[in-house]
């Protein structure tokens, strides 16, 4: 997964799909349009599978790291170069 994928993900996840289904819930008790509860439901249970998700990727992403030894703080010299 591409760092922007990734990014994009997380964004939707954890900022969108909240503020998507909290303004939802509170139009649909304001005006009384249908299903505010199923959708703030599903917009909580999409965001939680997407932060789930990206978790899983970015644990696997340090892994790979640490498999093919690539660590920058052990690269970087005494004398910063």
């Amino acid at each position: 997964m591409t760092n922007r994928a990734f990014d994009f993900i997380r964004f939707l996840s954890e900022v969108c799909l909240s503020a998507l289904g909290a303004l939802y819930y509170a139009l649909a008790e304001i005006w009384g349009l249908p299903y505010g509860d199923a959708i703030l439901a599903t917009c909580a249970a999409l965001s939680t599978f997407l932060g789930i998700f990206t978790e899983w990727q970015r644990i696997r992403y340090n892994k790979k790291g640490e498999e093919n030894g690539e660590d920058l703080l052990k690269s970087v010299k005494p004398d910063g170069k």
